[in-house]
Formats: structure tokens, C-alpha cells, sequence
């Protein structure tokens, strides 16, 4: 299909509104998922990819459509992983868990990914981790645009997930970040995103039975209003395919 219309050739809106799972995660779109190192961003990430390969909720939100997912995991190898992963996808036909045996930040390796994945066509893709997949200084404005563009190009009818991680915590709490923009890097990770969430741990007291809090809090949205944050609690850093509904809180178990 051309990438030029003309006015009345707009296409119309697509089933589900324009959304795969409302409003976090757009038709199309670039979602940008930040947190710290160890706060459950992959545990959240596998029950993303359930919910859309199968059509149903992700932390109480509805599924507007499902389809096939591409799961590319750059940060942590397949023994590693594996025990903590297959709970949550491991029954999942439309989830394909791509391992790259080497680096994707270079040509031969981009060239790699693209011949043992032609044979996928993702509604969604999620990528883990977003500092593995290139080679540029994330500090730098032009940066983000040319990440996520490569990744367009190569998946134009795909929602793709970017997981990211935070700054480290300064030591000196004066020089403290802003809310919303305490992502590593360049602020154009966000701005050139339709959607940005973060991932965080509850400082307050832990829970004797749960522990503590993890709430996602809705930074950004190019889309949709700002969501409310969700506070809800990973056991054990797994999430098995049973996700609360949306009420005062949710438990991902």
C-alpha cells in the first residue's frame, strides 16, 4: 500500500478503535515502558503478550483485538528466563519468543533478526531491553527517532513496546528528576513515543501478605486522556494468566 493518500482514500478506523488493549497500548503505536532494574517490567511485559495473543484482559483493561506477538528478548538468555517465562506464555501459540544468539545493535545481526523472523506478522511487539538494541548515545535527541523508526520500518502494522530502564537514583536527593522523565536518556525516548508508562515500586510499609505496592503510572499519551495509576502486587516475580479486573486494586498473582 502507498504511504500517500489522498483525503478521501483515509482509511477507517480499525476494529477495536485504534486500540489493542485501551489506552495503553495503540494500533500501530510506540509504547515506551520504563522502571528499574528488578521492579517486574518482563513479568508485565509476558502477560501483555498473553493478553493480546488471546484476547483477553491485562490488568483488568479489555482486549479490543488480539493476534500473533513477537517477543524479542535481548536481555536475558533461554535458561535464565525460560522457568520464569513459560508460566505465563508457554501454552500461547501466537506468541513467538525471539532469542537472538548475538548482538542486533549491528548490520549483521539486524539482518539476522530479519530472516529468522520474516515469517512472523506481530500485531504487537515487545522488545526487552531498549539499551541492548542499539549502539547510539541514548543521551543524544536523534537518537529515538532512529530507533524506533528501523523498528517501524521493519513491523509498519505492529504496536511496538520499547522496555527501558530508569536513571539511578542521585545521591544527593536535591538533584531529584522530574515526574515522568526519569527514563535513561534523551527526553525524545517519550516525546517520540504515542505512549509512555512507568513501572515503580510503593515506598511505603509492605503489605504482611502481599508485600509491596507496584503501580504503573501513565506519563504520556499522544492518544487518550492520562490513565489513573495501578496499583497491584507480582508474587514471587511471576504472573499467571488470571488478571484482576480494574477495582480499587489489582492483584497480579
Amino acid at each position: 500500500m502507498s504511504p500517500l493518500y489522498r483525503a478521501d482514500q483515509l482509511p477507517d478506523t480499525p476494529p477495536g478503535g485504534g486500540w489493542l488493549i485501551k489506552p495503553f497500548i495503540p494500533v500501530e503505536g510506540i509504547v515506551l515502558l520504563y522502571g528499574k532494574k528488578g521492579v517486574g517490567k518482563s513479568p508485565l511485559t509476558w502477560a501483555l503478550a498473553h493478553a493480546v495473543a488471546t484476547g483477553t484482559p491485562w490488568l483488568g483493561y479489555p482486549a479490543q483485538d488480539k493476534g500473533i506477538v513477537l517477543y524479542i528478548e535481548v536481555d536475558t538468555p533461554v535458561p535464565v528466563v525460560s522457568p520464569r517465562m513459560k508460566p505465563v506464555m508457554g501454552q500461547d501459540l501466537d506468541i513467538h519468543i525471539y532469542f537472538p544468539p548475538g548482538s542486533i545493535a549491528d548490520h549483521d545481526g539486524w539482518k539476522r533478526l530479519q530472516a529468522e523472523t520474516k515469517e512472523c506478522t506481530p500485531k504487537l511487539v515487545i522488545v526487552n531491553t531498549l539499551r541492548k538494541v542499539h549502539v547510539g548515545d541514548d543521551t543524544k535527541s536523534t537518537i529515538p527517532s532512529l530507533v524506533y523508526s528501523r523498528f517501524r520500518f521493519q513491523w509498519p502494522h505492529a504496536c511496538i513496546v520499547f522496555v527501558h530502564h530508569e536513571k539511578k537514583t542521585p545521591s544527593n536527593p536535591e538533584h531529584g528528576f522530574s515526574s515522568g522523565e526519569e527514563f535513561s536518556g534523551s527526553l525524545a525516548w517519550a516525546n517520540d513515543a504515542q505512549v509512555v508508562l512507568r513501572l515503580w515500586r510503593h515506598r511505603g510499609r509492605p503489605n504482611e501478605k502481599e508485600g509491596r505496592e507496584t503501580i504503573l503510572s501513565m506519563t504520556g499519551n499522544q492518544l487518550a486522556p492520562l490513565e489513573e495509576p495501578i496499583r497491584f502486587y507480582l508474587k514471587g516475580g511471576l504472573v499467571e494468566n488470571r488478571i484482576a479486573p480494574k477495582t480499587s486494586q489489582n492483584t497480579v498473582y
